[in-house]
């Protein structure tokens, strides 16, 4: 996708930080932060993995809406696992909610996200020991993030950041092929379902 000067302009008010304190580490452990498209093969690079491995190991399909348009970014998913202790009984009940839904692979890695994962807070799954394990290819929404969105007046600039982000990812052929897999998978794993039940298998209840 072709940056515009003007979007070029509209990232450049966001500029990158190398902090490393409590409150940059606070917010890597309550909300990680979205990838812009062409960080994607710098990240499979540093891990020595290709894309589809990566997606199904250490990120998810976060979204962003507009004008009723569902617009999908890679983002690290949270180690649900290190869900904070006041968030337990909200897992639990996401994870009911989903089961219901018949989406249990929902908010897990190489999956979507929920329309209520972004109300978990837990930690990014590259955080280990107060520490980015991809420091040097973070995501760019974790690059700029610093001292000034503790201010509440600021926080409007939150929001233009990711709607800049979720622009780029609009119609990038990385999610398109994603989610064409993912589809793809879905559908054989409940062919197969259907299958087995057919064989009987497995108890109809």
């Amino acid at each position: 996708m072709k940056v515009t000067t003007k979007k070029l302009m509209e990232f450049n008010q966001f500029q990158k930080t190398e902090c490393r304190c409590k409150y940059c580490i606070g917010i890597c452990s309550n909300v990680p932060g979205w990838f812009r498209p062409e960080e994607i093969v710098p990240l499979c690079e540093f891990l020595k993995m290709d894309l589809e491995a990566v997606f199904k190991k250490y990120l998810i399909l976060d979204y962003w809406i507009r004008n009723e348009e569902n617009i999908y970014i890679l983002s690290p998913v949270k180690n649900l696992d290190r869900v904070k202790n006041l968030q337990v009984e909200l897992l639990k009940m996401v994870r009911e909610h989903n089961h219901v839904m018949g989406r249990d692979f929902f908010d897990r890695p190489g999956s979507n996200a929920s329309w209520s994962y972004a109300f978990i807070k837990a930690d990014c799954i590259f955080l280990k020991n107060d520490e980015c394990m991809i420091y040097p290819v973070r995501p760019f929404e974790c690059a700029v993030s610093d001292h000034f969105f503790k201010d509440p007046l600021n926080r409007v600039k939150i929001s233009q950041l990711r709607e800049l982000i979720a622009e780029e990812w609009r119609k990038n052929s990385i999610i398109k092929n994603l989610l064409e897999k993912k589809r793809n998978e879905v559908s054989n794993e409940s062919h197969c379902q259907k299958n087995t039940l057919r064989a009987g298998l497995i108890p109809l209840s």
